[in-house]
């Protein structure tokens, strides 16, 4: 294939790179982009082997741990804020039609031990580790894959070599099978990126096809997927960002009904009208006990979106996007010269490694990271 056919301009929201693992299953329009170059044709094909694979069993894995994970914490803090909210309700029945205790009871009941179950269970099988150890896993994998890309073993054709630096590094992530190194590794970070080789390649075809292949497979992924974050943790906080206020203004103006009731309910006893008095003791005792449920629907809504961290995430994707929307075009600029696609791929690899250690610390200082 010849420089003028490797297709460079493939746009960062181009629809093909929103399938399903798409930068790590490399198809046959992939491979066609590094034609020119049948070493890195191979080296891909070995990197799914020995890469891919171990991959595609780290992220099924987190997947899974992260559904089982959601559901659980999900379901704790639902049922957890309904259980204080129904002892709440309970307190105002007592006053008003006990006769209706026994179902709100009975819902508490529920509520408690459903609520029980997921902390016990989450307690125990851990899922949140599980999934935070595999997904670190899969993403390694996946920053090794492309990573090895700018080594300088594979730009003289030495595939032995490369083949050991990228065994020697899978091993190094294989070896990770405690939380606290994950724990250490999301703490810690490199100022500046590696030395980089100043090598040149004489080939302008083949440096062509591996940028045209790394904006696809790596760059234009990357775009894509952190726009579709920043838009979805954007819609997920729009419905929730303000939603605190009102319901505090809500229990302020509920004290105020209850005084209002109260007062008046004392002004009609004493004047003998005892029927009408009850009538403003209920909205009175209703009114209280609507001022101690909102403030815990308050928190149980601050803790869901906490667990979220939907308006810190919108942020972050959004910027993250930006800055690959903008290596994009530099890569595109210097698709022939190939120091300068090197020194492009050993940034965004820093960058994006930077990106995985930052979302790794955000989740675990949340309060429940879910």
């Amino acid at each position: 294939m010849s420089a003028e056919k490797t297709k460079l301009s493939l746009a960062p929201d181009d629809d093909a790179v929103h399938r399903d693992k798409f930068d790590m299953l490399d198809d046959d329009d992939d491979l066609a982009l590094v034609a020119s170059w049948p070493v890195l044709h191979d080296a891909l094909t070995w990197l799914h082997e020995h890469v891919g694979k171990p991959y595609e069993t780290a992220d099924s894995a987190a997947l899974s741990y992260q559904t089982s994970h959601r559901r659980i914490g999900r379901t704790a803090i639902v049922a957890g804020t309904a259980a204080i909210v129904l002892a709440i309700v309970q307190l105002a029945l007592k006053q008003s039609w006990p006769q209706l205790l026994w179902g709100a009871g009975l819902l508490e009941v529920i509520a408690v031990v459903a609520g029980l179950i997921s902390v016990c269970s989450g307690l125990w099988w851990k899922y949140d580790r599980q999934w935070l150890q595999q997904r670190h896993r899969a993403e390694r994998l996946r920053m090794l894959k492309f990573q090895s890309l700018a080594r300088p073993e594979l730009w003289r054709d030495d595939l032995e070599r490369w083949q050991a630096w990228v065994n020697e590094h899978r091993q190094r992530i294989d070896s990770v099978s405690d939380f606290s190194d994950i724990e250490a590794w999301c703490h810690e970070g490199r100022a500046e990126i590696d030395p980089l080789s100043t090598e040149q390649v004489s080939d302008p075809a083949r440096v062509r096809a591996l940028a045209a292949y790394y904006l696809r497979k790596r760059v234009n992924y990357q775009a894509c997927y952190f726009k579709k974050q920043s838009a979805r943790h954007a819609k997920q906080v729009g419905r929730l960002r303000h939603f605190g206020l009102p319901l505090f203004f809500a229990s302020v103006i509920s004290v105020l009904v209850h005084f209002g009731a109260d007062v008046r309910a004392h002004t009609l006893i004493e004047i003998g009208q005892t029927d009408a008095a009850q009538w403003w003791e209920l909205i009175a005792v209703w009114a209280l006990a609507l001022a101690a449920a909102l403030p815990v629907i308050g928190v149980g809504v601050r803790t869901w979106t906490t667990a979220m961290e939907h308006a810190r995430s919108a942020s972050l994707f959004a910027a993250k996007h930006q800055a690959l929307v903008r290596v994009h075009k530099h890569i595109e600029q210097d698709a022939t010269d190939s120091t300068a696609v090197m020194r492009h791929i050993a940034h965004v690899e820093y960058f994006l490694e930077n990106e995985h250690r930052e979302w790794l610390r955000l989740l675990l200082d949340a309060e429940w990271f879910l």
